[in-house]
């Protein structure tokens, strides 16, 4: 966690206490100061106080531990009944005894799928089916909602990132740089990004446009945002990897 603010002190890195447990402050500058969270912290909103530093106590709300024994490339999808599908991705060819998990509401995680290699990435397609991205094989399954599953693309690359846009077209991101755009099982390239290190990301936007971000080995990524004809562009600010807060 970063805090942001001025007249931090920097002849030394200061005490931190986050929540009622001690931290450390990772690195200090006198607008900055990195903050390492506890591991016991239960989540929720949480007191933020730095030895020596006047103003309010500032609050942040840090995540709970909702599922675990996973392997996430890619971000986590919900279903209309609040359920949260999660993946076991594993190494490179490593079949795992379970592919997908679905977490209830209650917290219960329970196999949902079997038998796709280095499942990546997942989104819900227009017709209400779960969509996964095998990055092993290059493709894309269709899933019903009792985990069977169909083949709907392929030849994708290492196939990472998915997501629809409102005529029902799917994209999928190929982590050598390439965003496909598929329709009935036929695949064209849609537009062409710099590699990624390790998964494209991609999301819809309410206009049509596609985001995209993929890790690279810089200290900041680009978003990227493609329009509907293709052209690739970049969000003016460089989003960091590091949560950021403003001190007060």
């Amino acid at each position: 966690m970063a805090v942001q603010g001025a007249g931090f002190p920097t002849d030394a890195l200061p005490a931190v206490t986050v929540g009622e447990h001690a931290s450390r402050a990772l690195f200090a500058s006198s607008s900055k100061i990195v903050i390492a969270i506890p591991s016991e912290l239960d989540g929720g909103p949480t007191p933020v106080r730095i030895d020596d530093v006047p103003g309010e106590t500032i609050y942040v709300t840090i995540g709970s531990v909702w599922a675990t024994g996973l392997h996430q490339v890619d971000n986590p999808v919900f279903d209309r009944q609040g359920n949260v599908f999660v993946t076991y991705s594993g190494s490179r060819g490593q079949e795992a005894p379970v592919s997908i998990f679905r977490v209830t509401p209650a917290g219960t995680r329970e196999p949902f799928l079997s038998g796709i290699v280095n499942t990546t990435s997942m989104a819900f397609g227009p017709d209400g089916h779960l969509y996964v991205s095998s990055r092993f094989e290059g493709a894309v399954y269709r899933v019903d909602d009792g985990g069977a599953y169909t083949q709907v693309a392929s030849d994708l690359g290492v196939a990472c990132g998915i997501a629809f846009d409102e005529d029902g077209w799917m994209y999928v991101g190929d982590r050598s740089g390439t965003i496909f755009r598929v329709r009935d099982g036929r695949a064209e390239s849609f537009a062409t990004l710099p590699p990624s290190i390790a998964a494209f990301h991609l999301a819809m936007s309410p206009h049509g446009e596609l985001f995209v971000s993929g890790p690279t080995l810089g200290s900041y990524d680009h978003v990227h945002r493609i329009t509907r004809d293709g052209r690739v562009g970049t969000v003016p600010t460089r989003p960091s990897r590091v949560m950021r807060c403003t001190w007060s």
